[in-house]
């Protein structure tokens, strides 16, 4: 059996589409996805202008987030949720959702999930490093986690996105159907 911890944001839901797209509405923005080439986003943002004190900081985006409901609106990426119905399914694995999103997220996370029909357990980390658990497949974006994980030896997938890079040991997937094959060859014995 194949315990699998699957990342939401930036693996299976676009948050950064929904906070791009919302971002540009609200603050007359012209911010792009190519403009993201760093998990810490922030300053590309008005949340992050040392100049915009009033918008300023992770506090008053988290505030933003919350009103604009920033993770109910999000889209997923194209085949995330059949592909994780499919490893649900899949009496071969345990398949949990694994996320750093904050405590006030989880009615928009819980409707989101629902509205797109896939219900795995949900692990909210409240802070913790997300490599610290204990999984036997990750998937995953965050450039720290996947580095903490390369260092443990840990088996791994990367949702290639413009904000990470290529990272020793770990394997890259750029579309859902890669995740699905890779799986699969991991449950198969590992990969080559």
């Amino acid at each position: 059996m194949t315990r699998l911890a699957i990342d939401l944001d930036g693996v299976i839901v676009d948050f950064m589409g929904q906070v791009i797209e919302q971002h540009n509405l609200d603050f007359a923005s012209e911010l792009t996805i190519a403009d993201i080439t760093m998990w810490d986003f922030l300053p590309l943002t008005v949340f992050g202008i040392p100049t915009m004190a009033k918008h300023g900081g992770w506090e008053a985006f988290w505030r933003w987030m919350e009103e604009k409901e920033i993770y109910l609106w999000a889209s997923e990426y194209e085949g995330a949720t059949d592909v994780v119905r499919r490893l649900m399914a899949d009496i071969n694995h345990v398949v949990h959702l694994v996320t750093h999103r904050p405590e006030w997220s989880k009615g928009q996370t819980t409707k989101w999930l629902i509205e797109h029909r896939i219900l795995p357990t949900v692990v909210y980390t409240n802070g913790k490093s997300k490599a610290e658990l204990n999984y036997d497949l990750w998937i995953d974006d965050q450039p720290a986690t996947l580095e903490a994980l390369a260092l443990r030896g840990a088996a791994a997938i990367r949702m290639v996105r413009p904000w990470n890079r290529p990272i020793e040991g770990i394997m890259d997937a750029w579309y859902w159907g890669d995740v699905e094959r890779l799986v699969a060859e991991q449950a198969k014995g590992g990969w080559a």
